[in-house]
């Protein structure tokens, strides 16, 4: 997935706490480098590289680039909700 990001006084931003994402499956991400936030209903982590986080997609969430650099994340969705 490719997700579109602005840039604000030179610094690429993207985060879609306006817009949370919600439907049905199992989604895994990790971060391959840079830090990246993932909140789903109350459970907020803050992923670095190497980190992984596993949640059900049937609860609102968000994702946001925890820094001021590029993130980059591998992510996988499975139709079975966990």
């Amino acid at each position: 997935m490719v997700v579109d990001a602005e840039v604000d006084d030179g610094v690429l931003r993207f985060s879609n706490e306006a817009s949370p994402f919600r439907h049905i499956g199992t989604e895994t991400v990790t971060v391959e480098s840079g830090v990246l936030v993932v909140c789903q209903a109350d459970r907020r982590v803050e992923l670095h590289a190497g980190d992984t986080v596993t949640y059900g997609c049937s609860e609102p969430h968000w994702w946001a680039n925890g820094h001021d650099a590029e993130t980059v994340v591998l992510g996988a969705v499975t139709p079975f909700e966990r």
